[in-house]
């Protein structure tokens, strides 16, 4: 009897302690339980934070930055692949009278001349080299040019529009020139009706899933003269985020246009002969989106007329001049919006097997005058080598030169003198 009770004596605390231990090892699994709840919760609290702050492919492509430095040029930028040029046809006109690259605009402020009814600024983007003008959505902007075009004439531009792919529908938006008549090129009455005396635009209607569609439309006297068919535009969607390029030619009645090389019109009677154009405008309609969520970007505006006579100016003259020959700034590179030119200057050379020329690069006045004639130089052996390898030109018909600023045809001073410096002369040997 001794022995069990001391049994129990013994027993029974070691039964407390355990019946404790378990109870804390319980507790303590529930409360590790509760910690990993805890912390899953927080991770997935997490991912949605970091989904919610992270750009995805539906966000915008785009960052404006304030640097005033000129970033790096993109590398997958369609506009900058030559094969999407290859029967790229337009020249633009003999003599430039408008040109804004907004080099000169001071950052964050809408360039000196142009008008607009909406927000708009000078900004850099990244990865896209140079300053563009931001043109906020449900707005109208006219450009400072207050010359008239004349019967025969081209402009063209570079447009980056960025988008999301939201649940609403983008913006349309608007690009052309148009006749003011009576009233002033930058009057505040074009900002709300840019019908003019006479108007010609192109209309874009952007969307996602090859939902984007294009139309031609002219106006004469404030009534509808020329409407062309809605049409579907998908490759457009290839270049949100990117630099779009659009040139027009006009010839009295005739309008051609092409978009990233390509020929989208080609209409004998789009306008009236009726008045001159003088002014370039942009518009956009509102939309559900914030402007933080739509973007449109204008950038390398350029007008010239008189349509060049390029196999008479060579043949028959001996020198053809060009500003339509171009490159990215500070480089040697021949953008693909040059084709045009090329091709017609190869042609020339393969109909005319005995013919030699000199090619001839000049710079406007920007930087130093040893880099200028460098660069000058670099620029005529680009040509020179794309005539050779794309089109298969005898090297030694060919010869080349490089003036640099040394002989300006204009005022250096001023966007549209430093546009006709930059070119490249043609001359035959």
């Amino acid at each position: 009897m001794k022995k069990y009770i001391l049994f129990m004596l013994c027993v029974l605390p070691l039964a407390g302690n355990a019946q404790g231990l378990f109870g804390r090892l319980k507790e303590r699994a529930a409360q590790t339980a509760t910690d990993l709840l805890i912390n899953k919760s927080q991770q997935v609290a997490e991912r949605k934070i970091d989904k919610a702050i992270t750009p995805s492919k539906n966000e915008r492509a785009l960052i404006e930055q304030p640097s005033t430095k000129h970033p790096k040029t993109i590398n997958d930028n369609p506009a900058n692949d030559f094969k999407f040029y290859t029967h790229y046809d337009y020249v633009p006109g003999q003599m430039a009278f408008y040109a804004e690259s907004f080099d000169s605009a001071n950052l964050g402020e809408l360039p000196q001349g142009w008008n607009s009814n909406g927000n708009g600024a000078v900004v850099n983007l990244a990865g896209i080299p140079g300053n563009w003008l931001k043109m906020d959505q449900n707005a109208s902007f006219l450009s400072a040019n207050t010359a008239k075009a004349g019967k025969e004439f081209t402009i063209e531009f570079d447009l980056v529009s960025n988008f999301i792919n939201g649940s609403y529908l983008l913006p349309q938006y608007q690009i052309g020139i148009l006749s003011s008549g009576k009233v002033a090129a930058n009057d505040n009455s074009l900002l709300k009706d840019q019908r003019g005396a006479k108007m010609l635009e192109l209309e874009i209607r952007p969307g996602f899933d090859e939902h984007t569609f294009i139309q031609l439309k002219s106006y004469n006297a404030g009534r509808e003269y020329f409407a062309g068919p809605i049409t579907a535009y998908p490759s457009l969607e290839n270049y949100n985020g990117k630099v779009m390029h659009v040139a027009i030619c006009v010839q009295h009645q005739r309008v051609r246009m092409w978009i990233n090389g390509d020929k989208a019109f080609d209409v004998p009677n789009a306008i009236k002969e009726d008045g001159d154009f003088n002014q370039f405008f942009f518009h956009s309609d509102a939309s559900n989106y914030k402007n933080s969520d739509v973007g449109f970007y204008l950038g390398n505006v350029k007008m010239a007329n008189g349509l060049p006579d390029t196999r008479s100016k060579l043949l028959n003259e001996g020198a053809y001049s060009t500003t339509g020959i171009l490159f990215d700034l500070n480089k040697a590179e021949v953008s693909p919006q040059s084709f045009g030119v090329l091709n017609e200057i190869a042609q020339i050379l393969k109909d005319n097997t005995t013919l030699k020329l000199k090619i001839t690069g000049h710079t406007d006045a920007d930087g130093k005058d040893a880099a200028n004639k460098i660069l000058s130089i670099d620029r005529a052996n680009a040509v020179k080598d794309l005539l050779v390898k794309q089109y298969a030109i005898e090297a030694e018909r060919l010869q080349t030169d490089g003036k640099g600023s040394s002989q300006p045809v204009a005022d250096n001073k001023t966007s549209i003198g430093k546009t006709q410096n930059r070119r490249v002369e043609f001359t035959k040997i």
